[in-house]
C-alpha cells in the first residue's frame, strides 16, 4: 500500500460485505494515542502527509510528523455516519504491523468530510 503524500485516517469502521465487495456503514475516529508506538516508523517509513483521529499523539510522533512534514487532523466524534456517506469504495487490505493481529481497509473518499 503506498501512503507516500496521502493520508492515514485511526477509524474504527464498521463495513459489511455484500453482492457488490464492501461497504463501510459507519466510520468514526478511534483513538489515536494507541498507534504511538508504531506511528513515528510508518511515517518514517512510508512518506504518509496527514493522520486523522481522535486524542492527539505523543511528543516522539509529534516529532516526527515535524521531522516529516506531516500533521494531526483532529476528527469530530459522532460524525461516523457522515464520514461514510463519503465513501466511494473499500478494499480489505492486511498490513503487517508488529505485534499487533488487525483488519485494514483501504478507503477512498469522494471527498474529506472534513471542510
Amino acid at each position: 500500500v503506498d501512503f507516500s503524500g496521502g493520508a492515514l485516517y485511526h477509524c474504527g469502521p464498521v463495513v459489511v460485505k455484500g453482492d457488490g465487495g464492501w461497504r463501510v456503514v459507519a466510520a468514526g475516529p478511534t483513538t489515536s494515542v494507541r498507534e504511538n508506538p508504531y506511528e513515528p516508523d510508518f511515517i518514517a517509513k512510508t512518506g504518509v502527509r496527514v493522520v486523522i483521529g481522535k486524542g492527539g499523539m505523543d511528543g516522539r510522533t509529534l516529532e516526527a510528523m515535524r521531522r516529516h512534514g506531516c500533521v494531526y487532523v483532529q476528527a469530530v466524534g459522532g460524525a461516523a455516519a457522515v464520514s461514510a456517506a463519503s465513501v466511494r469504495r473499500a478494499r480489505r487490505r492486511s498490513l503487517a504491523v508488529p505485534g499487533r493481529r488487525t483488519v485494514n481497509f483501504m478507503v477512498k473518499y469522494r471527498q474529506c468530510c472534513c471542510r
